[in-house]
């Protein structure tokens, strides 16, 4: 039956690709972004499927269509001994247009970790950043100078470097999906909008007052506010002390 096996080979199909766990994840980082995106990449003779948030790319579109994106796909910490020697190794991979085709190319970038120390006494409270090292982010064109570890893992994903590949697709194989049809408080961007998008100013408002709380556990002691009509009333101030 022609029916039959197109619904078994869609279903292999859904579960290779592990769809369900995707497309929960696709909902989750929507709501929380207001856009997530499904990214489609060979392996080997099949395909696999990642999904990523909004915090994972930067997409340039043309008109509807995703005409270019910058994917950060994962980062490797090599935690050095020694302060000013660890380091955060980026993988970004590119997608673009050439001539019509679609390409992919996957790019390891390094940024040095700035360590963070403290003291603390029974006074005072002390945190600072003790940056030792440039924190800019340089591209590492030599492999051999990434960690073998990470090297190992790139191996076995089958990930490239530095080279151009064409992929099997008429699109980038980037499927972006919008919680909402637009997003109200930028009309003009192209996402859509985050699930608790209206709530910004009360998380800031909880977030701040959660920070004072804490400053006066710290010190010892807090302010009170009371409404200017109670300020100086004599009998109230007996009563509460």
């Amino acid at each position: 039956d022609v029916s039959k096996k197109n619904t078994d080979k869609i279903k292999k199909i859904c579960y290779d690709l592990n769809l369900d766990d995707n497309t929960e994840k696709l909902v989750l980082k929507g709501n929380a972004g207001g856009s997530s995106f499904y990214v489609l990449s060979p392996y080997g003779e099949g395909y696999i499927l990642d999904t990523i948030g909004l915090d994972q790319a930067f997409v340039s579109f043309a008109g509807d269509k995703i005409q270019k994106a910058k994917l950060f796909v994962n980062f490797y910490d090599d935690n050095a001994t020694g302060i000013g020697r660890g380091a955060r190794y980026f993988l970004i991979e590119d997608r673009y247009f050439k001539k019509g085709k679609p390409y992919t190319m996957n790019r390891i970038y390094k940024s040095m970790l700035p360590r963070f120390q403290g003291s603390s006494s029974s006074a005072a409270f002390d945190y600072t950043w003790r940056d030792d090292t440039s924190t800019k982010v340089d591209e590492v064109v030599d492999e051999a100078l990434i960690p073998e570890e990470y090297r190992k893992f790139l191996k076995e994903q089958g990930i490239v470097l530095g080279e151009e590949v064409l992929l099997p697709f008429k699109s980038l194989g980037i499927f972006h999906f919008k919680r909402t049809a637009c997003d109200l408080r930028h009309p003009n961007s192209k996402y859509g909008m985050p699930l608790l998008s209206g709530c910004y100013d009360l998380l800031w408002s909880y977030d701040f007052a959660f920070s004072i709380l804490t400053k006066d556990l710290q010190v010892g002691r807090a302010l009170s506010f009371i409404p200017t009509p109670l300020n100086g009333n004599q009998m109230l101030a007996q009563q509460m002390g």
